[in-house]
Order: structure tokens, then sequence, then C-alpha cells
């Protein structure tokens, strides 16, 4: 499988535009960059999703920076985000 493989039924998005959804109760997903599908949301389930009461809890930013302490040269330096397709 190739990392950069999106798993079906959810498209790519960018992080400004994961930004903008950000409270509009739109489920938002982030993993890490050097991981393939499989492990989004099987394998070892690195995949992070933030639905509507995740949002209400924090900031975009809280929830970015505490997703991006995680990571490692393994995983991957930088999110690749998804919603529903």
């Amino acid at each position: 499988m190739n990392k950069r493989e999106i798993p079906n039924g959810y498209k790519q998005i960018n992080i400004t535009q994961a930004r903008k959804l950000w409270g509009t109760g739109a489920e938002i997903t982030v993993y890490p960059n050097n991981v393939n599908s499989y492990h989004v949301f099987g394998g070892w389930h690195l995949g992070c999703t933030a639905d509507e009461d995740r949002q209400a809890e924090s900031t975009f930013d809280e929830f970015h920076n505490a997703w991006l302490s995680y990571l490692d040269s393994e995983l991957g330096r930088y999110g690749v985000w998804l919603i529903p397709a």
C-alpha cells in the first residue's frame, strides 16, 4: 500500500481548510504523513478524529499542537488531513 493512499470514503484537505472547518461540526481526521492508509483507522489506528464534541472542547491550535507532540521521524513530521468524501 502506498503511504499517500487516502482511505476509502475520505478526501484529503490541507491544514488551512481544516482550520476553516474547525467548529462547524465537520468530522476532521489527521494522521502522520509516513503512515499508510491501513493504519489510519485499522492496524495501529494512528488517525485522530476531531468530531463536534472534541472541537467544542478545544481550539484548532490546541488540538493541532497536542497531536504534533506525538510525531517522530518514523511516523512523520506533519499531518495529512481528511474529511469524509
